[in-house]
């Protein structure tokens, strides 16, 4: 009895044994999967963000040609309007589109000065043309 009792307890053992080495080696093959799956992870980040980076720069410089090329343009047409401004007899300092607030209209805010319609339109049938 005493020797059935024992041969018992070390099957017990025995099994108990095998279900701790099978969940440890279970819990390394989880740690080692979620090491690899991070370092993946990250990997995949890195390069997402590279392209993002790239995708910026790519718009960011198209933009900036944009606004060079608008910038020409407002250029051209402010010097179009400069030459043209004897021959409309436009009072000078006209072609600045924002008078400064100034201490006798104070409180105020800045306005736009805009010209009358029939100049405005020649304005911009001179930059269309450009």
């Amino acid at each position: 009895l005493e020797r059935a009792v024992v041969a018992k307890k070390t099957a017990h053992l025995q099994t108990l044994f095998e279900m701790e080495t099978n969940c440890t080696k279970a819990v390394e093959d989880v740690r080692s999967k979620h090491k690899k799956e991070l370092t993946e992870l990250k990997t995949q980040a890195k390069h997402d963000i590279s392209m993002l980076k790239r995708a910026y720069e790519s718009k960011k410089g198209v933009v900036q040609r944009e606004l060079d090329n608008v910038n020409a343009l407002v250029k051209q047409c402010e010097e179009q309007l400069r030459s043209l401004e004897p021959k409309l007899d436009l009072p000078r300092g006209s072609t600045s589109s924002i008078s400064v607030s100034t201490p006798v209209n104070a409180g105020h805010s800045s306005s736009l000065s805009a010209p009358s319609p029939t100049r405005r339109g020649k304005h911009d049938e001179m930059c269309k043309q450009s």
